[in-house]
């Protein structure tokens, strides 16, 4: 297994990912500095991956992520939301072409079945990874832009589709999305560590 940090990439030098933005819309001071990383802390503690099988991963992982001035960027950007949405329409048999459901590689397309097929629904694989807090409780995937659960506006031609997350956003969308994502994370790992106290 190979594990896939929910939370965004942390700050480069090319200025590309979504703490990048926040950054420079907020001109570098110290104090977002910290926030950063803050958040970046919290997204790496326990209930900060996804596990895929390592086939599945070492293409999966690639198409997941994306950078935002890049004319090759993919539509999900790391998003934790757009992910359980993929994975949501496999339990769910959806036709929708994802980037899930486009992988080609025999063996890893196999391992992903074994791996999901495990959990039998959507609804037992989101309560044995702790993922509650991402979800309604009609199991959707909440929007980390929004909060709210719509589902995407989807169609079935992956290239055509515009990331959501943009340089257009406002300082205050992002620091939201961030502080939702990370909040998420916290809570999760909140409740893996509860388990593990338990199985002890």
């Amino acid at each position: 297994m190979k594990s896939d940090q929910l939370g965004f990439s942390a700050p480069t030098n090319e200025r590309v990912y979504p703490y990048d933005l926040y950054l420079m819309k907020s001109k570098d001071t110290n104090t977002e500095l910290e926030q950063v990383a803050n958040w970046i802390i919290t997204s790496r503690t326990i209930g900060g991956p996804f596990l895929w099988p390592e086939e599945f991963y070492k293409i999966y992982n690639l198409s997941r992520g994306g950078k935002i001035s890049s004319k090759n960027r993919f539509y999900i950007q790391d998003s934790v939301d757009l992910t359980l949405w993929e994975i949501y329409y496999w339990y769910n048999e959806n036709e929708k072409s994802t980037i899930m459901t486009r992988v080609k590689d025999e063996q890893a397309k196999e391992d992903l079945k074994q791996w999901l097929s495990h959990f039998k629904t959507f609804e037992t694989y989101i309560e044995f990874f702790c993922f509650q807090d991402f979800v309604n409780d009609k199991s959707s995937p909440i929007n980390i832009l929004e909060e709210g659960a719509q589902e995407p506006s989807w169609d079935n031609n992956i290239r055509d589709r515009k990331p959501e997350i943009t340089e257009q956003l406002t300082i205050e969308t992002i620091y939201e999305m961030l502080e939702r994502v990370n909040t998420m994370i916290l809570k999760r790992s909140m409740k893996i560590e509860e388990l593990i106290k338990q199985q002890i």
